[in-house]
C-alpha cells in the first residue's frame, strides 16, 4: 500500500495521517459492525460507518493485513454523510493502545514502526 500524507495546512495535528482503505471490524460491547478504516496516524484513525456512533464511545478497531491488528480507541467525533442515499458515518477516533499479533505496541517508536509496515 502506498504512502499517501493527508495534508490539511489549517490543521495543527502532530502526526501526518495516511489515507488508506481497509476493512474492519469495529466491537463496541456486544456489538459488532463492519466498516472502513480510511485514514490512521500513530494518534489517531478515521473510520466510515454505516450505523452513528456517539462521541465518548470506546470501541475496538480490528482487522488483518499480514498482522492481525487490534485497536483499543475512543469515539472523538462523528460526521453523518450519504452515499448513494444511504446513511453513513465517519468517525475520528483517538487511539488508546495497539496490539499486533498479540504484541502491545508501545510508544511512538513502536507505533511509527507498525505504520510504515501497514503503508508499504
Amino acid at each position: 500500500m502506498a504512502k499517501e500524507v493527508l495534508e490539511d495546512r489549517s490543521e495543527r495535528r502532530a502526526h501526518p495521517r495516511y489515507a488508506v482503505n481497509i476493512a474492519v471490524k469495529v466491537s463496541i460491547g456486544t456489538e459488532t459492525v463492519d466498516g472502513l478504516l480510511v485514514d490512521i496516524s500513530i494518534e489517531g484513525l478515521r473510520i466510515s460507518l454505516p450505523k452513528l456512533i456517539k462521541p465518548s464511545t470506546d470501541m475496538l478497531v480490528t482487522f488483518s493485513a499480514e498482522d492481525e491488528v487490534h485497536i483499543l480507541s475512543h469515539a472523538v467525533w462523528t460526521l453523518e454523510q450519504n452515499l448513494a442515499g444511504l446513511p453513513s458515518y465517519l468517525v475520528g477516533l483517538k487511539i488508546h493502545s495497539v496490539r499486533v499479533n498479540n504484541h502491545d505496541v508501545l510508544g511512538q517508536a513502536e507505533r511509527t514502526a507498525f505504520l510504515d509496515r501497514l503503508l508499504q
